[in-house]
């Protein structure tokens, strides 16, 4: 049985919804997959969405017209594409 391993580092905890969107895709196939925060993995911090990173990613929604309202809940992500990912990492 192929065991998966998948790392992440979160703030707001939307890496981790797509961490386990992926675990989804790929558990059909038989593997076995763990889903574990960079901080238990090896004890390091990536820092994930810091101030600097924020006022970055804001700065870009403005230069290319996105939303800017900081307390606004966005939702970018493509679950079908992340999905496909994952069955295609499973037949890896």
């Amino acid at each position: 049985m192929p065991r998966i391993l998948i790392v992440y580092s979160t703030t707001d905890g939307h890496t981790l919804k797509i961490c386990q969107r992926l675990q989804q895709a790929v558990e059909p196939s038989g593997a076995q997959v763990h889903v574990v925060p960079v901080a238990d993995a090896d004890g390091i911090d990536l820092g994930a969405y810091r101030l600097f990173d924020r006022l970055m990613i804001r700065f870009i929604m403005l230069i290319t017209r996105g939303p800017t309202d900081p307390r606004a809940v966005i939702e970018f992500t493509d679950w079908n594409e992340v999905e496909a990912f994952g069955r295609r990492l499973a037949q890896m």
